[in-house]
């Protein structure tokens, strides 16, 4: 069984619901908005993974 993500497990009525909405009519009506910012592991898909453990101890030193 799929499960939808968080955002959209909510009321199914609240999606029903009527809204009054006032389109712009022209270019003084419009509302200026930031753009959303683009992160890297959404966009590149970028796949969860374990970093390994770092050793507090410097490995021994060998003669090549």
């Amino acid at each position: 069984m799929q499960k939808l993500p968080l955002e959209y497990e909510t009321n199914i009525a609240s999606f029903l619901e009527k809204v009054e909405v006032n389109p712009p009519t022209n270019f003084d009506d419009l509302e200026v908005f930031d753009a959303l910012e683009m992160l890297d592991f959404e966009v590149l898909h970028y796949e969860p993974f374990n970093v390994p453990a770092i050793s507090n101890y410097d490995p021994p030193m060998r003669e090549l």
